[in-house]
């Protein structure tokens, strides 16, 4: 069970935020609270995100095509006062080396404690459920949830501050505990990585993950950012690998087949300008990948993908469904597809 302010919480992790809002918070509450075996962590600015043509041009259609989407936003907005897509400022998320426990940090725009717990017993109500009861019991900085109609299913979120919700893995308390008030972060092997990342991007992650890439070559983790600036978006990516002779074999690899999907003609024109833009070196033990292309180019490239139906299972059909909205765990904007 998972009570409608936790669905709430989810659905505008997918959200932007007002300019005013402070996506840094949700930073800070999770570094000062990150333990220090802490392997995977992302973050994500909405408020860059928000001004961006991709969103501006998506968003509504990802909405119109989306019905469950579409009611639930028009629910939170009637019912409860919130517009989840100015709700959220900024997210982490942060997962352990097993990805058996892990969290959410949002950080929120005047959306506070009362204000959420209201809007669950609202939303139960509107959506028929006059019967269902959630009771939310609150110790020290954590609060227990709990609906009437499932007695013995209960969920647990935190509060770092007034306005930076923790939500953990399943609900779980323990978990939730261990993410709340960790130590040792910063002099980590993760905290260290980190500390190379510009956490200020649109987007941003960093892995200390090992893993095969292939025979012969190990990662070892990585970090990376993507930003929107000036309708432009930028990818840098770093991925730490076995050796600086690993490096310069994936580089090298790397190029061989990049120079051959340019000049095999069979991209679509839209695909041109970020073929040019991106360049695959080594340093040391690290490949390198960086892109910069305008949104444009990459707005068309999202629209075909809609139109083809690669983002919903649509069949090819004009009007595809997206994939509903991921839970507050998902795949990390950080390097080797580790999942939180």
């Amino acid at each position: 069970m998972r009570a409608p302010f936790l669905v709430l919480a989810t659905v505008t992790s997918l959200a932007p935020i007002a300019a005013h809002a402070d996506a840094s918070k949700a930073w800070s509450a999770a570094k000062a609270n990150l333990p220090s075996d802490a392997t995977i962590v992302a973050g994500v600015n909405f408020g860059a995100i928000a001004k961006s043509q991709i969103f501006t041009e998506m968003f509504p259609k990802l909405v119109a095509s989306n019905a469950d989407l579409k009611d639930f936003l028009d629910l939170a907005k009637s019912s409860c006062g919130i517009d989840p897509v100015t709700a959220v400022a900024g997210a982490v998320i942060a997962t352990d080396a097993a990805n058996t426990s892990g969290v959410v940090y949002l950080a929120l725009n005047c959306v506070y404690q009362a204000k959420l717990a209201s809007c669950a017993d609202k939303l139960a109500q509107a959506k028929g459920k006059k019967d269902e009861k959630i009771t939310f019991k609150k110790d020290g900085n954590i609060v227990e949830v709990s609906s009437s109609t499932h007695a013995d299913k209960h969920v647990f979120y935190g509060w770092i501050g007034t306005d930076v919700i923790v939500i953990p893995k399943d609900g779980d308390k323990a978990g939730l505990q261990r993410w709340m008030g960790g130590k040792g972060f910063a002099t980590s092997a993760l905290g260290k990585v980190v500390g190379k990342v510009n956490t200020g991007a649109a987007a941003w992650g960093a892995t200390t993950e090992s893993k095969a890439v292939q025979p012969g070559m190990n990662m070892k983790g990585g970090y990376g950012t993507l930003d929107v600036t000036k309708g432009v978006i930028t990818i840098g990516a770093h991925v730490v690998l076995g050796s600086a002779a690993e490096a310069t074999k994936a580089a090298s690899e790397a190029n061989t087949q990049l120079g051959q999907l340019k000049t095999s003609g069979q991209l679509p024109a839209m695909f041109n300008s970020l073929l040019a833009s991106l360049k695959v070196t080594s340093a040391a033990d690290e490949l390198v990948v960086g892109a910069s292309a305008p949104e444009k180019d990459v707005l068309a490239v999202a629209q075909m993908a809609m139109a083809m139906g690669a983002l919903g299972g649509g069949g090819g059909s004009s009007n595809p469904t997206p994939p509903p909205p991921p839970p507050p765990h998902t795949t990390s904007p950080g390097l080797g597809g580790a999942k939180p």
